[in-house]
């Protein structure tokens, strides 16, 4: 069994994804993930899977750590595009191109992620707006980071399941036996549904 925090991460500055954004639930994941570490584009396609798997029944959040001016400025992107209805967009898009953006100058970022959210079919505007007058999206992102630093989060990915600490990328079938156990010895009777093999799904899914 995982080891488990004797207090777990403050979700109210945290951005929650999926069908259950309000609500209490039984399974509350906390995801710590940092946009230029390859450990977490690994696990990008595990989130929407989780999301999947457990619905309302789960409460996914995220909360940020990085390494540079590009991995906080990344963050900000993801905010901007949240503001949009649009996290997990961005949370993918800035995975995929992580090589694109991680090595060039800050100053370029602007552009270069505006470019991501026109794609995206965002309204460019607004994107742009939200990421140039960023203060306060900053000031949250360096408070998760200590929080981090507080909670000895060595590493990205790490997830907190119930508060029980899983550092690493994990397959997802991995991952959901590991919360099977988490659940059972917290008498949680939660069954998930179908696992999807991320691998097979078609670009319409």
């Amino acid at each position: 069994t995982p080891l488990v925090a004797i207090e777990g991460p403050n979700i109210e500055n945290a951005r929650v994804i999926g069908p259950n954004e309000t609500n209490e639930a039984p399974l509350n994941i906390v995801l710590f993930t940092s946009f230029s570490s390859p450990h977490s584009k690994d696990s990008a396609p595990v989130v929407q899977e989780l999301i999947n798997t457990y619905g309302e029944n789960l409460k996914m959040s995220f909360k940020y750590t990085y390494t540079g001016d590009n991995d906080l400025l990344a963050s900000v992107a993801a905010e901007c595009a949240a503001e949009q209805d649009d996290f997990l967009g961005m949370h993918n898009l800035l995975f995929e191109r992580q090589d694109d953006w991680t090595t060039v100058s800050p100053t370029t970022l602007a552009s270069r992620f505006t470019g991501y959210a026109r794609e995206m079919g965002l309204d460019t505007n607004e994107f742009r707006n939200c990421f140039v007058n960023s203060n306060e999206k900053k000031e949250m992102i360096e408070e998760h980071n200590l929080e981090a630093t507080d909670l000895v989060v060595t590493g990205t990915p790490t997830y907190f399941v119930n508060n029980h600490i899983l550092a690493g990328a994990y397959p997802v079938e991995s991952l959901i036996e590991i919360i099977g156990g988490i659940l059972e010895t917290q008498n949680i009777n939660l069954l998930p549904n179908e696992v999807v093999d991320p691998t097979q799904l078609t670009e319409e899914e």
